[in-house]
């Protein structure tokens, strides 16, 4: 265990116990994008100070090569260190230096430089977002897959669902994109997004409505992706 290691378990004692939400306290988000042919970030969202963060990247494809510091952190008085334990395994603490929290914000606090695979998955675990005062805050953990192709798209979660359902998709180049939703018939229902994005990870949010606003039957539903000339289609299932 390196020196910086050591210093962060001593300064929040008990946080590998004591990771899971706590309740009162704001939500937080970790998401992973591929920034580049070689490269994932991770983002985060937070919404109150935030004193220490740790987690584990681990991929099933993709070798892991190293672990730096993103925008939010470089050049701060915030202090990474990484412990590559094989090629699809990586331990990283940020924590801070003296008093100087990591303000509410959202932006990338690490870059993943990757080789090898173009396709697999990308995740995180073990994650302990830690507040001043060392109590754990919650955390979203959406995965990535990495793949060649110039868009993918992730079997919507949970599925079946009741009312509301997440939907990842991961675009390789800048383009417009549209994500919507189709009953057995072929009837577009509902227009989740039509707009020109640029290269990354996205998650979207189908509440069940039609584009009228209208609540839709139990039934098998099929998103529809199209980014650029490429079409990709995922089946999933409301239960009301």
């Amino acid at each position: 265990m390196t020196d910086i290691y050591r210093r962060t378990f001593w300064l929040f004692p008990g946080l590998l116990s004591i990771w899971l939400p706590t309740a009162g306290i704001a939500q937080t988000e970790l998401m992973l994008k591929k920034t580049s042919a070689g490269e994932a970030g991770v983002f985060f969202s937070n919404a109150e100070p935030v004193a220490a963060i740790q987690f584990t990247v681990n991929s099933t494809g993709p070798v892991l090569v190293s672990v730096t510091p993103g925008a939010r952190v470089e050049g701060s008085s915030w202090i990474l260190s990484s412990n590559r334990i094989n090629e699809s395994v990586i331990n990283v603490v940020l924590v801070r230096s003296g008093s100087n929290n990591l303000l509410p914000g959202s932006g990338p606090i690490a870059s993943i430089s990757v080789s090898g695979e173009n396709s697999g998955r990308i995740s995180l675990s073990r994650v302990v977002v830690a507040s001043p005062d060392a109590q754990a805050l919650a955390a979203n953990l959406p995965s990535l897959e990495w793949s060649d192709t110039p868009a993918t798209l992730g079997q919507n979660y949970p599925n079946p669902f009741n009312p509301v359902t997440t939907i990842p998709y991961t675009i390789e180049q800048e383009t417009t994109v549209k994500l919507a939703v189709y009953d057995v018939t072929g009837r577009e229902i509902s227009q989740i997004i039509h707009d020109h994005q640029s290269a990354g990870s996205y998650t979207a949010i189908w509440n069940g409505l039609d584009q009228g606003g209208f609540r839709v039957p139990s039934g098998v539903y099929f998103v529809r992706l199209q980014a650029g000339d490429m079409t990709l289609t995922k089946k999933m299932i409301l239960t009301r």
